[in-house]
């Protein structure tokens, strides 16, 4: 019984390591840029629009440009998702308002590195 465990766990593991691999690939730490004028947007702006999937435009030839919907669920999973699990989970302390702050602090980070990982895309010129 526990053998089989043991394959299906290691099967398991390599299946979600190879996701990530190919979704990394493509998306890391690369910041986005105009699909017309390749200017490359500012860190602060993406940070900004991830708040609320606002779009972007360009500030060299005013492209817009709208955030697709694996770029969304990267946002998510790298803020929200942590977040939660740490607030309503993983929480050591028995503190509420330790809890909380801790819990910001890992929604904020999660934030500070989605600038890297989400993807734009042209919506008009």
């Amino acid at each position: 019984m526990t053998i089989g465990v043991d394959i299906y766990g290691k099967i398991k593991g390599k299946f979600f390591l190879q996701l990530l691999t190919r979704i990394f690939k493509s998306w890391c730490l690369v910041m986005t840029k105009c699909d017309c004028c390749s200017t490359p947007f500012k860190w602060g702006e993406i940070l900004k629009k991830n708040f609320f999937y606002g779009p972007i435009t360009c500030r060299n030839c005013n492209c817009v440009h709208k955030i697709d919907v694996p770029s969304r669920f990267l946002t998510t999973l790298f803020s929200v998702v942590p977040f939660l699990l740490f607030g309503m989970i993983l929480s050591p302390f028995h503190n509420i308002f330790f809890t909380i702050v801790v819990a910001l602090l890992i929604f904020v980070s999660g934030m500070l590195v989605t600038p890297f990982v989400v993807n734009y895309k042209l919506v008009s010129k």
